[in-house]
């Protein structure tokens, strides 16, 4: 079993807590396979460049464990409208 750590950017208009950000992951994980282990939901930050006309975002850092399909994350990830940028590494 691996544990991966998933690092998301999220639309600043959506209020994000950790119970909402968790929420978030799981839609993410529902094809993908694996479990939320720790969430950390860092705040609202200014980007250093504008992604999708937007120039803030909210990072959330996620712990996952398991055995993940990356390409299907990946491409829930890039589908969905809520995340403005990812990067999944393997801890």
């Amino acid at each position: 079993m691996k544990t991966y750590e998933l690092m998301l950017i999220i639309r600043p208009d959506l209020d994000v807590t950790e119970k909402k950000a968790v929420e978030l992951i799981n839609k993410l994980l529902v094809k993908a396979g694996g479990v939320v282990s720790a969430v950390s939901v860092w705040g609202k930050r200014t980007l250093a460049f504008p992604i999708k006309k937007m120039n803030e975002g909210i990072y959330v850092l996620a712990t996952i464990e398991g055995t993940l399909k990356t390409a299907d994350l990946e491409k829930e990830a890039r589908m969905g409208t809520d995340y403005l940028r990812f990067m999944l590494t393997v801890k």
